[in-house]
């Protein structure tokens, strides 16, 4: 089916896991913790609508073919093993999936969500592990980004809010899998090599996570 959003009111998550509410940043912890455990929930409905057992290299593959600046910014011996990671990602679930879910893609009004933006364009249904992986990689680069975040100064709460999302969506054995790290280390790749040369810092702590994340493709833990 077809479904049309019109006159969409609600503002994005993504300001206020950011910046927090203008006048309360700090309270906002609450609200911006109902909508992380809202889209977990969403996403887990998604996933579940329709799933196929395959491959994800072949969708992962395409992405990666196409995404020349990102090769071009990061060391050759990096993208080699980056390259390697995404061809040994085993078979699982294939599912529809958002492929862009972030905050900034998901209304938020305190009560309601709304998602908008879905798809891009090297596939329609790919690993769940995408998802999840755009999703969590989100909330701790959003919230490490700027101390304007309410979540800049207690890492702890940005812990709970990856726990809460995890808990929501119902499978914390994903982020244990190989696949979750690959996505995960392709998602800080891209952050890296689009920040490099304004924010040479903060970048690099992506390409920290990047690596950190291919060295646990064959591990318990991905370390996201």
């Amino acid at each position: 089916g077809v479904v049309v959003l019109r006159d969409i009111q609600q503002p994005s998550l993504g300001p206020l896991l950011a910046f927090g509410s203008p006048r309360r940043p700090f309270q906002s912890f609450g609200e911006i913790e109902r909508g992380v455990q809202l889209a977990g929930h969403w996403l887990q409905r998604l996933h579940a609508s329709h799933s196929t057992f395959g491959s994800p290299v072949p969708a992962l593959r395409r992405y990666l073919d196409s995404r020349t600046a990102m090769f071009e910014a990061m060391p050759d011996d990096f993208s080699a093993r980056l390259c390697a990671a995404a061809d040994a990602c085993p078979d699982g679930s294939i599912t529809i999936t958002h492929s862009d879910f972030n905050g900034w893609n998901i209304l938020f009004d305190g009560a309601k969500l709304c998602i908008i933006d879905h798809g891009i364009s090297e596939w329609t249904e790919m690993s769940p592990a995408w998802d999840v992986a755009t999703f969590l990689v989100w909330i701790r680069t959003c919230a490490h980004r700027t101390a304007r975040s309410p979540l800049f100064w207690f890492p702890r709460l940005v812990d709970r809010l990856e726990s809460s999302f995890i808990e929501a969506y119902g499978d914390r054995s994903l982020v244990s899998s190989p696949t979750f790290a690959v996505c995960a280390a392709i998602k800080y790749s891209m952050i890296y090599a689009s920040l490099v040369s304004q924010s040479p810092a903060y970048a690099r702590r992506c390409f920290e996570k990047a690596r950190s994340c291919l060295q646990h493709t064959s591990a318990s833990r991905t370390g996201f």
